[in-house]
């Protein structure tokens, strides 16, 4: 089955290694899910693309803070994490996601794993923590010394051309120092190469900056790790060309499931109430 263009990303790699059929329910089975209108096969599809896990949600919360908390003050940031968690706990205590599955919907919750008042009461503690790991972080003193017009404005997640490939990152705030263009990204060893060299040929494109005048800041909200380094540690050209081979890789003649992952796949309720051999990816 051919889906058209090709495009790659690290998460669209890590849903296509974990499960080929999830890769093709997560971004070409949901299309049209959002209506009201929609087939409810279709509703179902796209309710269980917007899920997430409790953990994901915090990431999200902190990532939309440092977007929107500037100048950066410890203060300000934990007023507008504060903020969105109450507006997320709403959502949850409604149970928005029946009438609207764009809006939040928690994994834990949706498939009966905890209460939804014992998962707001751990993901309070679990946030206070985050915070206060953060405030004796590196991180802050950073941020703080970003101004105004140091912020580069991105629209995300983040676009780039890499040949036939139309790749995609998601850095959490990007800014200029002395110089340099500066990006911010959750720290992940395994994606760093990927996301770093991407953001390279996004200066290059968006900003005409150079990677050699291009760093980056990695910081883990879990854990508080925190790491910098400059372009000059990427092998630039290779990890392009890995990316255009993963990407094709992306578009198999088939999307197969992986049986062993259903136990954790977001998707598991869907594929359970479809047989096998009337699933769309062998009807299309």
């Amino acid at each position: 089955m051919n889906c058209g263009s090709l495009s790659w990303s690290w998460s669209r790699d890590r849903l296509f290694s974990f499960c080929p059929r999830a890769y093709w329910l997560y971004y070409h089975g949901a299309g049209g899910g959002w209506s009201a209108l929609a087939e409810p096969e279709l509703q179902q599809i796209y309710r269980l693309k917007k899920m997430i896990p409790g953990n994901w949600w915090l990431d999200q919360l902190f990532s939309e803070a440092l977007r929107s908390t500037l100048p950066f003050s410890g203060k300000g940031f934990a007023a507008a994490v504060s903020k969105l968690f109450d507006r997320g706990c709403g959502q949850i205590r409604r149970r928005d996601w029946l009438q609207d599955p764009g809006t939040l919907n928690i994994a834990e919750i949706y498939y009966s794993e905890i209460e939804p008042e014992l998962f707001l009461k751990n993901s309070r503690r679990e946030l206070r923590r985050r915070l206060e790991v953060l405030e004796s972080s590196p991180l802050p003193q950073i941020l703080t010394q970003i101004g105004e017009i140091d912020r580069c404005l991105l629209q995300y997640p983040c676009e780039i051309a890499v040949g036939a490939v139309t790749a995609w990152c998601n850095p959490v705030i990007a800014w200029h120092d002395q110089g340099q263009l500066l990006f911010l990204n959750q720290l992940n060893p395994d994606s760093e190469r990927f996301s770093a060299t991407l953001q390279c040929v996004l200066a290059m494109q968006k900003f005409q900056i150079p990677p050699s005048r291009v760093g980056f800041v990695g910081y883990n909200y879990e854990t508080g790790e925190f790491r910098e380094f400059s372009a000059k540690a990427l092998e630039i050209s290779i990890t392009l060309a890995d990316i255009e081979k993963r990407a094709f890789s992306l578009n198999p003649v088939a999307f197969m499931p992986n049986h062993e992952n259903c136990p954790s796949c977001r998707f598991r309720q869907y594929c359970a109430d479809v047989p096998e051999d009337q699933h769309p990816i062998y009807s299309a």
